[in-house]
């Protein structure tokens, strides 16, 4: 704050200049750490609720008293809403997570560390490897800053799984010669995907290489003269490449 002084005006009266100056220290720096970085599978949060911690440690910096005597609800709501995914904050883990956090969830340990529980969430559901990021707000530091813990970290989808359904299960070679009847219906293989998506290109035509990719993963583990590999695959992916070609 810059205050005149009386006897440098002529109305010989104080005045006090506005706005006031306000120097902000430097801000500290901020670590994520934990159980959590430790096991980054979406599998823990849907199954080991309560067992995994994200550990938040302060270095030139502390926490401020709205986190550790004067303790504010709100603060700690922003420190926990501060755990967002890149890059705009609005991805599975704020559809999912976010909203099962709560204050007692939050536990400062020291004035330079504190930790989350993260609850179990069942329906945090991955397809793709979700980016999350760690930001202080300003309120919860003493330099009245916000900063930004290091590093970010890459939670992975839980390991995906496809079920294979076919009626050609137990049937013979003959399920798949030639039918009298063109308009018969033909055998088919439903492939059911839990816990991944299929890519976009599969099923495009235009860009068949993935489909052919996945209709070639459809081999049989004995090759045979007359077999499936010789005889069925080829005809598969042949098809493929046919129809994009046209």
């Amino acid at each position: 704050m810059v205050t005149l002084p009386a006897s440098a005006l002529n109305s010989g009266k104080v005045i006090i200049a506005t706005p006031p100056i306000v120097v902000m220290p430097t801000p500290g720096v901020a670590f994520a750490s934990g159980s959590l970085l430790a096991s980054l599978s979406q599998t823990v949060i849907n199954d080991f609720g309560g067992q995994q911690q994200l550990t938040l440690t302060l270095s030139d910096d502390t926490f401020s008293d709205a986190l550790t005597s004067n303790v504010s609800a709100a603060v700690a709501l922003e420190v926990l809403h501060g755990i967002q995914s890149l890059p705009n904050g609005a991805g599975i883990w704020e559809m999912t997570v976010r909203p099962a956090l709560n204050v007692s969830a939050l536990q400062v340990l020291s004035p330079q560390r504190l930790t989350v529980t993260l609850p179990q969430v069942a329906s945090y559901r991955l397809s793709e490897p979700e980016t999350l990021l760690v930001v202080l707000p300003a309120a919860a530091v003493l330099s009245n800053q916000s900063i930004v813990a290091e590093p970010s970290f890459i939670i992975v989808p839980a390991a995906a799984s496809v079920t294979l359904l076919t009626a050609l299960d137990g049937a013979d070679e003959t399920a798949l010669h030639p039918a009298v009847d063109i308009y018969a219906p033909r055998p088919t293989i439903t492939l059911i995907l839990t816990g991944d998506a299929w890519h976009p290109s599969v099923g495009n035509l235009s860009v068949p290489g993935a489909t052919i990719k996945l209709l070639q993963s459809l081999f049989s583990l004995q090759s045979e003269l007359h077999g499936w590999n010789s005889c069925v695959l080829p005809v598969l992916t042949s098809q493929i490449g046919c129809d994009a070609a046209l």
